[in-house]
């Protein structure tokens, strides 16, 4: 499934799997969720090898479409691809602390329909959010807590598992406020916090080159070599040794 926010441009790619020659046609079609709702526009259709790339943008927030594809292939065939879009309105950035995992790609994850059941209590057929931030950012203010006691946050590149841990919190959170989280969901978040155990124990390490929490730099002993000249050692490292 293909998701967007309504002011959102986004650049598409539709895969055939054969040799495309010309691009035939690329249409919107509403599925009627939003009364009154507006098509996105669609444009710089191209091909590109087996693909059909174009872009999005506009739509109305809340409503899903049908995009329709339809290509001819080198060989003089016509084809026809289908993909959904949903165009959610996700209001402004998360937090710092929710930054290890995106609103779209937990939506894109856990799909469009389980989101909204988990945070739609008002019953508008839509995806809340702020519900879905506030459960991101929960998730990563515990994932801050136990990284910050091994590293210095905020981390300087990416750590995949860290998003991973995130989708699982959060999802836990959303499920939590219906009283019935399936059971695969609870050991997922059991795991996930074993896991930040581990990282908080230094079991686990981060990838190669993210910096040390500064007690952490300060505890490391201090190593002379034979032959070499003794190091000037400041104030504040003797008061740590």
């Amino acid at each position: 499934m293909l998701i967007k926010q309504p002011f959102e441009l986004k650049q598409v790619s539709i895969a055939f799997g054969v040799a495309l020659s010309a691009v035939i046609s690329v249409t919107a079609a509403a599925r009627g969720l939003v009364a009154g709702s507006e098509l996105p526009v669609i444009s710089a259709q191209a091909v590109a090898g087996s693909a059909v790339s174009f872009r999005l943008s506009g739509g109305t927030d809340g409503e899903r479409y049908t995009i329709t594809v339809r290509a001819s292939t080198a060989g003089g065939e016509t084809r026809e691809r289908d993909a959904e879009l949903a165009v959610i309105e996700l209001g402004g950035e998360l937090p710092a602390a929710g930054a290890y995992l995106s609103p779209v790609a937990l939506i894109e994850r856990a799909g469009v329909d389980l989101v909204t059941r988990l945070t739609d209590e008002d019953g508008l057929g839509r995806i809340d959010a702020a519900r879905l931030a506030g459960a991101l950012a929960d998730a990563g203010a515990e994932i801050d807590g136990h990284v910050s006691a091994r590293y210095a946050l905020p981390l300087a590149q990416p750590w995949p598992l860290l998003g991973a841990i995130a989708f699982d919190l959060a999802m836990i959170r959303l499920w939590q406020a219906r009283s019935d989280a399936p059971a695969g969901i609870v050991e997922a978040a059991r795991n996930a916090r074993a896991q930040l155990k581990l990282i908080a124990d230094g079991r686990v390490a981060a990838p190669a080159g993210t910096a040390p929490a500064a007690a952490e730099a300060q505890s490391q002993p201090v190593i002379f070599q034979p032959g070499a000249s003794a190091p000037t050692l400041s104030s504040r490292t003797l008061r740590n040794l």
